[in-house]
């Protein structure tokens, strides 16, 4: 089975500032820590204040079962809030080379 990188592109809501959003984000990130088939995540914030939230899986079933997870999960409301929700677009995408990430 091959790795699997979820890609979320989004903005803020109306009202979020960054420390806002950057606050939530400790409990998405004690929520990650729980799902199986985490590899690595990197949330970063773009030139015009939007954000790209990178995640890698095990596998695509994995990645799938917590993005379900991530909808019912407590740990995940204050980061959802804080989220445009018109403003997202994720995508799957299936790893066909890659190279280590020291950092």
């Amino acid at each position: 089975m091959s790795n699997v990188v979820e890609i979320v592109n989004f903005k803020l809501a109306n009202g979020t500032t960054h420390q806002d959003f950057i606050a939530s984000n400790e409990q998405m990130e004690s929520f990650l820590k729980e799902q199986e088939g985490l590899l690595y995540r990197t949330l970063c914030e773009k030139e015009d204040a939007s954000y790209v939230d990178i995640v890698y899986w095990q596998d695509m079933a994995l990645a799938k079962k917590a993005q379900q997870a991530f909808y019912s999960s407590p740990l995940c409301q204050m980061f959802a809030q804080n989220i445009d929700k018109e403003s997202v677009q994720l995508e799957h995408v299936k790893v066909i080379a890659s190279q280590g990430c020291e950092g």
